[in-house]
């Protein structure tokens, strides 16, 4: 165990270092707006200035480390080099002249993969990999008994299901560990107006898509330790293709998704139907809206959630329940019948027993606790913002709760960013990392929950992001 342990800590360390030689500049010239620059076993190479992406000086805490004193300059194409400071002459004034380079504006908006930032995630991944080669190795001899013409066991189609079963189950973990990280992954990317130019991971050349085909445009935040750097932004096109943006290893990647969310959001603007109608004193939930509202505010939808549209979470919430409230029942007349003579035994399976049958009945109510719930919500938008009353916190892995703030505001510039989740049921505005076991984060959303009528809020957010205040 011990020899594993240390080839699996050995080979991850020996990926980190090779990661980090494989950029590091040996050599480089600039002359007439143009960057020749050598590294560790590689031919010289010349680029224009123009293709330079963005330089990363060290921090006040790296300068102390001599192995870290440099920068890190990104290069148009996905590629990164490393000026060490301390080995390579007059690698500061290059580094300093790099940075001072002008800054594009939002319309090209340009990045590429941080080198420490993959450097981590295969390390990660090779402890993954090595782990499913050890199974793997495994299987196969279990395959190899029994395929053996003479192998002295019992019956050989055990041992051959259950080397198929540890082979598949490596398979699949090496894809879902590893493999499906980098499919469709992007290495390098530039927005040029509305043309989106990137290279993925898994592809040599660069390719060239228009903005107008983007079908969509989504964020995933999955539950780990790294809240907002464990994430990533799904892009679809529509002829299927779909490109992932994670954010903890790729330059801008908020800062695209935030970009072609907006361009999206305008286009569904222009394209889209705009409501008609202006809600007044004569609407039943009006007295809920009238005393949040700003003088000359007018209000273009007003909505509520729909108590049927939570019965997924009602229904997980009364079958988890039914386990602990029948073990606290049987625990109950246990004690009162079989144990009744043994004031020690009978007295613990009361007290136990009506612990877990209290837990039982709390989730066995959630449909009543879910309709009190929803009684006071409404959802509104307005001629200047989006408002949620008595509001709810949600996510894939956080049970619907209420929010601290009672009242949520939503401006325009936030509303423009806005995602319909959970199969066209809800509408998300944005949301919090909330803190659980271990150490993990779980994303909860905020904005419309259960909305009655998801066109209608669309249709009226449309409007309130078109910028027209009397168009509608």
């Amino acid at each position: 165990m011990v020899a594993g342990f240390s080839l699996l800590t050995g080979s991850a360390n020996a990926l980190w270092i090779l990661l980090s030689l494989a950029t590091i500049v040996t050599s480089f010239r600039l002359k007439d707006g143009e960057l020749t620059f050598g590294r560790l076993g590689r031919r010289t190479r010349t680029v224009p200035l123009t293709d330079v992406v963005s330089t990363s000086l060290p921090t006040p805490q790296k300068q102390r480390l001599k192995a870290w004193n440099g920068a890190t300059v990104w290069l148009r194409g996905g590629y990164t080099l490393f000026l060490s400071f301390s080995v390579l002459d007059n690698a500061r004034v290059l580094a300093t002249f790099l940075s001072e380079l002008p800054v594009r504006s939002n319309d090209n908006i340009e990045g590429s993969l941080v080198r420490s930032a993959v450097a981590s995630t295969m390390v990660a991944q090779a402890l993954v990999t090595c782990l499913l080669i050890a199974i793997g190795t495994v299987a196969l001899l279990i395959l190899g008994v029994a395929f053996h013409p003479n192998p002295g066991v019992g019956d050989r189609r055990l041992f051959l299901a259950l080397g198929c079963v540890l082979l598949s189950l490596c398979a699949i973990g090496f894809y879902f560990g590893v493999l499906r990280y980098w499919i469709g992954c992007v290495r390098w990317y530039r927005l040029d107006g509305r043309v989106l130019h990137y290279r993925t991971v898994l592809s040599s050349s660069i390719s060239q898509r228009f903005v107008d085909e983007l079908d969509s445009v989504a964020s995933h935040r999955p539950t780990s330790q790294q809240a907002e750097a464990g994430s990533w932004r799904l892009l679809r096109f529509r002829d299927g293709e779909q490109l992932k943006l994670h954010v903890g290893i790729l330059q801008n990647a908020s800062t695209l998704y935030e970009e072609l969310k907006a361009l999206k959001t305008r286009n569904r603007i222009a394209k889209g139907r705009r409501p008609s109608s202006i809600f007044g004193s004569d609407h039943p939930m009006w007295q809920a809206i009238q005393p949040h509202l700003e003088e000359g505010e007018q209000v273009w939808w007003i909505g509520r959630p729909v108590y049927k549209k939570l019965w997924n979470e009602m229904a997980a919430e009364v079958v988890f329940g039914l386990i602990p409230g029948t073990i606290g029942l049987l625990a109950v007349i246990a004690g009162t019948t079989v144990f009744a003579r043994r004031m020690d035994a009978s007295l613990t399976l009361l007290v136990v027993g009506a612990f877990f049958t209290l837990i039982g009945f709390w989730c066995v109510s959630a449909p009543y606790r879910y309709r009190r719930m929803l009684q006071d919500t409404v959802y509104a938008v307005t001629s200047r913002r989006a408002l949620v009353i008595a509001g709810f916190t949600w996510g894939p892995q956080v049970a619907v709760d209420k929010t601290t703030d009672r009242i949520q505001s939503i401006t325009a510039d936030k509303a423009m960013y806005y995602e319909v989740v959970g199969r066209g049921r809800d509408v998300v505005f944005g949301g919090e990392w909330r803190k659980g076991r271990k150490g993990r984060n779980y994303w909860g959303h905020h904005g419309f929950l259960a909305v009655d009528d998801r066109q209608g809020a669309e249709a009226a957010l449309q409007c309130l992001l078109s910028s027209d205040e009397t168009g509608c």
